[in-house]
C-alpha cells in the first residue's frame, strides 16, 4: 500500500511538488501590454527563481531519472506539460493584440528558451538582463512574430562590438 494517500509513490509526489510550484508561476504572468514586454517579465521572474538550491534540486533530479524509471517519467510528463510554462499565456495575448500570427508555436518558444537558459547554466554565466534582452529580441521575438532584425540590429551582449 502506498505511504501517500493522494499519490502513488514518491514520484508522483515530487511532480506534484513541480507542477505547483510552476503553476504559481504561471498564475503571476504579469500582462505588460506587448509581446516583448510579456516575454521579459515572465522570463526574468523565473530567472530570479533559478537559484542555487533550485540547480542542486534539479540536478538531483536530473540524477535520479537515470536509476528510477519511474520518477523519469512523472519528470518527463511534468517537463512536456507546456500549460507550466508562461508561453501558451504569453503567445495567446500576443496573437490577441495582433502581435503574433495565429499559429505562432509557444511549444517552440519553450524549448528555445529553455535550452538557452540551461545552456548558461552550465557555461556558469549569470541569466542577467543583458541575456534576456538578446534572448528575447534576437530569438524569441523573430520566432513568434515571424520578423527578423536586420543584421545591423543585432547585437551579442558578449561582443557588444561586433554585429
Amino acid at each position: 500500500m502506498p505511504c501517500y494517500r493522494r499519490w502513488r509513490g514518491k514520484p508522483e509526489l515530487v511532480k506534484a511538488a513541480l507542477d505547483a510550484r510552476d503553476a504559481v508561476s504561471v498564475a503571476a504572468i504579469p500582462d505588460t501590454g506587448t509581446l516583448r514586454g510579456d516575454l521579459l517579465a515572465a522570463l526574468s521572474m523565473l530567472c530570479t527563481q533559478v537559484d542555487e538550491r533550485y540547480v542542486t534540486m534539479m540536478t538531483g533530479l536530473i540524477h535520479a531519472m537515470r536509476v528510477d524509471a519511474d520518477l523519469a517519467a512523472a519528470l518527463r510528463s511534468h517537463v512536456a506539460d507546456e500549460d507550466l510554462g508562461p508561453f501558451r499565456t504569453i503567445v495567446e495575448r500576443a496573437v490577441a493584440r495582433g502581435e503574433a500570427p495565429r499559429d505562432a508555436s509557444a511549444a517552440r518558444a519553450h524549448q528555445v528558451s529553455e535550452g538557452q537558459v540551461i545552456r548558461r547554466m552550465i557555461l556558469g554565466r549569470p541569466l542577467d538582463h543583458d541575456f534576456l534582452t538578446d534572448m528575447v529580441d534576437n530569438l524569441l521575438m523573430p520566432l513568434l512574430t515571424r520578423t527578423f532584425p536586420s543584421a545591423g540590429d543585432r547585437r551579442d551582449p558578449a561582443h557588444p562590438d561586433v554585429r
